[in-house]
């Protein structure tokens, strides 16, 4: 594809296994990615094997419609996840098919190519899987452009919008969790900061962590909080997502959504006042909660400090959330009180 898929032999004489075996000796998960369909022009793939691509202008497409070539490029795949161990094969994507596709269609069989290609893409991710069962397959695609039935079965968008590649899109990051909730349930993007506004408008089952650890004054304690709130949040995720206000982009907005697990009947609001929000309260009606049940509930501000009480389901229905300034954000989890 656009790399050609082997270790330089100077940086990584003893190739990638090392840097996996580390990972896992730290209870990490070991993470490469590759774009193997956009082949580059001086790459070893349009060098050695022209006839695998539709041929480009300023870059070739890989032909997964092709089984000879579909077979070669799932052996390399196979023989990089075994020999580097991977556990996340991150598949990017960054090229528009369509020209390459409608090209090189047969006359009177337009279509076809695009069909058998995406065809084969199912097939090859499907082999991957088949013989590495632990293996997740991370759909980048430029960002969560490959979210469709079949690929979401098969993969997790693990960078959901290249609107993560720069900081600066907080509040962007709250309309793209309540659009991607309602149908895709696994999905994440990055923070730029420990600080507890951006992270908490990011993180989802899992965040990705584009922080300045390595620079001087980078607030360590901060960063452990941080990141221990998201993993203590995460279990919440895996159970239902219930929007609680519009969210547009305005920033006088006041956003809020409900994570509930029906399993335990628990759950969390997550909240934020953005930066010229003049309302400091917001009243959210919560959802599957049991109207004569007793609930314990924990509200945690910016500062991480604590505020509990027990009330009724009912009084779930109409809760009222409080942020003193702008922008902020609270975490108000319940449970049943015991």
């Amino acid at each position: 594809g656009v790399g050609n898929w082997f270790c330089k032999p100077t940086e990584f004489p003893n190739g990638l296994k090392p840097v996996s075996d580390e990972c896992h000796r730290l209870g990490m998960r070991f993470v490469v990615w590759f774009e193997p369909e956009r082949v580059g022009l001086e790459s070893q793939i349009a060098k050695e094997h022209m006839d695998f691509v539709f041929k480009g202008e300023h870059s070739h497409l890989f032909k997964l419609n092709d089984p000879k070539a579909r077979r070669w490029l799932t052996d390399l795949l196979l023989q990089r996840i075994k020999e580097y161990g991977i556990d996340v094969y991150r598949n990017d994507f960054n090229i528009e098919p369509l020209h390459f596709w409608r090209k090189y269609d047969e006359p009177n069989r337009e279509g076809m190519n695009e069909i058998r290609y995406v065809e084969g893409l199912y097939e090859m991710w499907d082999e991957l899987r088949a013989k590495n069962p632990k293996l997740l397959i991370d759909n980048c695609a430029s960002g969560g452009r490959r979210i469709d039935l079949e690929m979401c079965m098969r993969s997790v968008p693990l960078w959901r919008s290249d609107s993560g590649c720069s900081p600066g899109h907080i509040d962007w990051n709250h309309g793209q969790t309540c659009a991607l909730s309602q149908y895709i349930p696994l999905h994440t993007v990055a923070t730029w900061s420990p600080d507890p506004y951006e992270t908490r408008s990011a993180a989802t089952a899992g965040a990705i962590l584009e922080w300045g650890y390595l620079e001087d004054g980078f607030p360590i304690p901060l960063a452990k909080a941080t990141v221990a709130e998201a993993k203590e949040n995460q279990k919440y995720w895996y159970g239902d997502f219930y929007p609680l206000t519009p969210v547009g982009n305005a920033p006088i907005e006041f956003v809020a959504w409900q994570l509930h697990r029906p399993d335990l009947d628990a759950g969390l609001v997550l909240a934020f006042r953005r930066a010229q929000c003049g309302s400091e309260r917001l009243k959210v009606a919560l959802a599957a909660v049991k109207a004569d049940a007793k609930y314990s509930v924990e509200v945690i501000n910016d500062a991480r400090q604590k505020a509990a009480k027990t009330i009724t389901g009912a009084e779930l229905t109409a809760l009222e959330l409080e942020i003193d300034h702008k922008p902020g954000s609270l975490i108000a989890r319940y449970s049943l009180a015991k």
